[in-house]
């Protein structure tokens, strides 16, 4: 006869084992897809990933599809047989990213010159960490990236910036950058214009700093923002001031991607134009020269025949009178006079530049003694 308790015993342990027995076949179902999920990702990533040995050489342990395309190889199995060290431009560099590696248990983003199977160099950017084995080094685990076209891409930015800079520095015109009203860059010649010594005396500091006045840089901004209103170009001349407190006029011009708000951020331009108002008062000078000489040239001509008539009778009727007689001294003086007309009319031919001096309150007129050309 059966034992009743020790069968339902045994029914029990048998549905446990069956129930413990399913576990296990669930975690093996769950870890074998997980490990498919992960090969999967792992292979399809557009970035490479690698096992490899932390020796000098160093040699893949395992490799995705991934970086066999990125180093130009036709397979996996190929790709394997290829020492570590052999992809480095440079072997000394993979010695030195194992000590770093060693030093730090991680590698983020380090840059490396690397090279692909026909020898086409290239850059990339390897983050890598490393599994060790009773204190030796069991494997390194790592993800590389080919960035030679991001490297590239910023070489030519640095050129293109490089002579954008010289450009700007060889500039002969002021050339600087504002935002929010604050000086944030200038090239060269915008601080030798001003006589900067560093950056610090104009970059954090408002556009202001540059003008004679407050009143002078509110009216550049009125008559900026004037001109940007009705379409025209956002020029305009004024005056300022350098580091020494000296002052020249310039020619002040503008762009800016936001009319509405130019002091947000805009490039600005200033040419010294001491030259042009030089010039410009040199102009007005020859054209009053101009006149001055016109009118002396109209005055002599037309004095000259009356001068000589009146000479010529005074010395005729001098000779009619003795020295003792009161028509002898009166005639002499005519005589006198006359001749100091002479002398004015000579010295009214021979101007050659604009001089004036004061003749009363507010009134200037031509000093003919300074204009003229000695002729001695």
């Amino acid at each position: 006869m059966t034992d009743k308790p020790t069968y339902n015993k045994l029914e029990l342990r048998i549905e446990a084992l069956e129930k413990e027995t399913g576990r296990h076949r669930e975690a093996e179902e769950a870890l074998r897809k997980s490990e498919s999920d992960y090969r999967t990702l792992v292979e399809n990533l557009r970035v490479g990933v690698y096992r490899n040995t932390g020796g000098p050489q160093g040699k893949f342990i395992k490799a995705n599809p991934a970086i066999v395309k990125i180093f130009g190889y036709d397979s996996v199995e190929e790709f394997m047989k290829v020492s570590v060290s052999d992809l480095y431009m440079d072997s000394e560099e993979r010695t030195l990213f194992v000590e770093e590696l060693r030093r730090n248990g991680i590698v983020r983003a380090r840059e490396l010159r690397l090279k692909k199977k026909d020898g086409t160099p290239m850059w990339a950017s390897c983050t890598a960490t490393m599994k060790y084995d009773n204190g030796n080094i069991a494997w390194i685990d790592g993800i590389i990236e080919d960035i030679t076209a991001r490297k590239e891409a910023e070489e030519a930015l640095r050129r293109s910036n490089e002579i954008l800079n010289n450009i700007l520095s060889a500039s002969p015109v002021g050339i600087g950058l504002v935002e929010e009203n604050i000086i944030s860059w200038a090239n060269d010649r915008m601080a030798q214009m001003f006589g900067f010594s560093s950056e610090k005396d104009y970059v954090g500091s408002p556009l202001e700093i540059i003008y004679i006045s407050k009143e002078e840089y509110n009216r550049v901004v009125s008559t900026l923002m004037d001109r940007l209103r009705t379409g025209q170009p956002p020029e305009v001349d004024a005056m300022y001031k350098r580091a020494n407190g000296d002052t020249f006029p310039g020619h002040f011009k503008m762009s800016c991607p936001d009319p509405s708000n130019p002091a947000r951020r805009a490039i600005f331009t200033i040419h010294d134009i001491s030259w042009r108002k030089q010039a410009e008062e040199e102009r007005i000078m020859r054209e009053k020269l101009l006149g001055v000489l016109e009118m002396a040239g109209a005055i002599c001509h037309e004095m000259n025949q009356p001068i000589q008539c009146i000479s010529a009778y005074s010395e005729s009727l001098i000779e009619d009178f003795t020295g003792d007689e009161p028509a002898y001294e009166k005639v002499k003086k005519i005589i006198d006079q006359i001749r100091k007309m002479g002398v004015i009319t000579s010295k009214i031919q021979r101007i050659t530049k604009y001089e004036t001096r004061n003749y009363m309150e507010g009134v200037r007129i031509i000093d003919i003694d300074k204009s003229s050309t000695d002729m001695g």
